[in-house]
């Protein structure tokens, strides 16, 4: 969709008319587009990636009603397609302050915040408003899972390992959390116990058959089905990312046997993933002539779609 296309968005696709042949000054008048035709296509253009455009109809739109909750949320998202945080953060913190105290929603744009101040370089605030939510939500693992990750980044792995800690007290039996106290493990330099963390999350994470998820993959696009090949997707790369993650320990301590085992089983899940690392990664060179290997990214299936053969140069 042009810019242009996309100007013309709300007027053309809500069905406002060109008042025709009344002239004025020589110019045909328009009709000035309303807050919903202005929202609509401002979201239009911010799901398509065209931001700028989706900026000037949200700003359009908050001329008229300046407390317009998802307007300052297109806003923020626009500006961080435009590697904008700090205007990112700043729409983001007001659609938190007008959203209602018991709006389940409130605590998750002030994640995002987070986020987007982390982005913008201000650590401290990212790591001040993430723990923010710890306490008022404590409950809300999303926000124990952001507050790891922004001390993770700062290597404050003490303070990282803790939050994961606390994800995974408030939620003992999934991998997610043990997956992210096996990375915590692995940057501090402790591979015996990311080890012990990664086959753990191993066991734990559960992916269904190739079978059953091939069908839920495959079925269209039905409101009943789009949340759940979301999930799907969502954890057949986490389960391969957990499987490179031990293959990669596993092949610099020289256990080579068990890292292509690892690297056949991402590659049944995500081959394009696994094809992408053998290609970049030193740490794989010695696996790339493996022939199980390559006859798994040639041949077999993998739970997102049936792969095509390598082409002569391997790919």
């Amino acid at each position: 969709m042009t810019s242009e296309t996309c100007r013309r968005v709300a007027l053309y696709a809500i069905g406002v008319l060109v008042l025709a042949g009344l002239g004025y000054f020589g110019f045909v008048y328009e009709a000035e587009p309303d807050l919903g035709q202005l929202v609509a296509s401002a979201e239009v253009c911010a799901k398509i990636g065209s931001s700028d455009d989706g900026i000037q109809w949200a700003e359009r739109g908050l001329k008229i009603d300046p407390d317009h909750r998802y307007l300052h949320i297109i806003l923020a998202r626009c500006y961080e397609r435009k590697d904008d945080p700090d205007r990112a953060a700043g729409y983001y913190a007001r659609a938190v302050e007008l959203s209602a105290e018991d709006d389940p929603q409130r605590e998750i744009l002030a994640l995002h915040r987070a986020e987007a101040l982390s982005a913008a370089g201000h650590a401290d605030d990212a790591v001040a408003a993430a723990t923010a939510v710890t306490r008022s939500s404590p409950d809300l693992l999303a926000a124990w899972y952001v507050l790891g990750r922004l001390h993770l980044q700062a290597s404050e792995y003490d303070q990282a390992e803790a939050a994961f800690d606390a994800a995974s007290e408030r939620a003992r039996g999934e991998f997610e959390p043990v997956a992210l106290l096996a990375a915590t493990a692995e940057k501090r330099g402790d591979e015996d116990r990311a080890l012990e963390l990664y086959r753990k999350a191993e066991l734990l994470i559960s992916t269904p058959s190739g079978d059953a998820s091939s069908e839920i993959l495959a079925t269209p696009e039905a409101p009943e089905t789009q949340v759940r090949r979301s999930e799907l997707r969502a954890v057949v790369l986490k389960h391969a990312e957990i499987l490179l993650a031990l293959a990669r320990l596993q092949a610099a301590r020289g256990e080579d046997e068990k890292s292509v085992e690892r690297l056949e089983a991402a590659a049944r899940l995500q081959p394009g993933l696994v094809k992408k690392v053998l290609r970049t990664e030193p740490l794989f060179a010695p696996f790339r002539e493996s022939e199980h290997l390559r006859a798994v990214l040639a041949g077999e299936k993998s739970v997102e779609k049936g792969l095509k053969p390598l082409d002569a140069a391997g790919r």
